[in-house]
């Protein structure tokens, strides 16, 4: 369920993204080998490592058009969804972009910027993407799912979408200040918690609202 021009865009940047990725392999003399600046001086790592971004748009663009196959409705509400998702697609993939071309200018020394700076940037501005969707998403429309362990009345879906919404807001909330304080190592344990906790909420919600008659 995406807006089909953010569709063509991420497609088109996602291709030059790969492409990239493979042009800067073709440049080491050993892909296992990429040289990169960390917090204490030059050091190497795995070349494959450049399609970290082009990999995690890849995802995110595959879920949101997954949606489409999940939910339906009025041709307006659908309009809504789709600019919703057109936003965070692009913003995402300009996200991912920048975060590949510093790695790319790093790996060939066009830069001297350590890439935990660069890590925290992208982490910072990620939270901040998600706080900007979570208070966005209360606002949009009812959609019927074409599942019925998914299907929620109209009621239902507005409490869940507030819900939704504030837990995106805290979750992005905690991404920014995780970002800038943690280590990565601490960073990455603590999304995937954080990430675990908002989809059981997410579920133990939604099954409540199964159970509760609406007004």
């Amino acid at each position: 369920m995406i807006d089909r021009n953010a569709l063509r865009i991420t497609g088109l940047i996602l291709f030059v993204m790969i492409a990239a990725g493979f042009w800067r392999l073709s440049l080491l003399p050993d892909w296992t080998h990429m040289p990169v600046m960390g917090p204490r001086g030059p050091r190497t790592v795995s070349g494959l490592t450049i399609f970290i971004p082009s990999g995690c748009l890849l995802l995110v663009a595959a879920f949101l058009f997954v949606r489409k196959w999940l939910f339906s409705g009025p041709a307006d509400a659908v309009k809504s969804w789709q600019r919703w998702s057109g936003f965070l697609l692009i913003a995402y993939c300009a996200i991912c972009a920048l975060l590949q071309a510093f790695m790319i200018a790093g790996s060939l020394h066009l830069i001297q910027i350590p890439r935990m700076i660069i890590a925290r940037a992208v982490w910072v501005l990620a939270g901040l993407l998600i706080i900007v969707l979570g208070n966005a998403i209360p606002k949009l429309p009812w959609l019927s799912s074409q599942f019925r362990l998914l299907q929620l009345d109209p009621w239902q879906w507005a409490r869940h979408l507030r819900l939704m919404g504030k837990v995106l807001v805290g979750m992005g909330a905690f991404i920014v200040i995780g970002g800038l304080l943690l280590s990565p190592t601490m960073f990455f344990v603590f999304i995937v918690c954080l990430w675990f906790a908002g989809l059981a909420a997410s579920l133990w919600y939604r099954a409540k609202l199964r159970h509760e008659p609406s007004p």
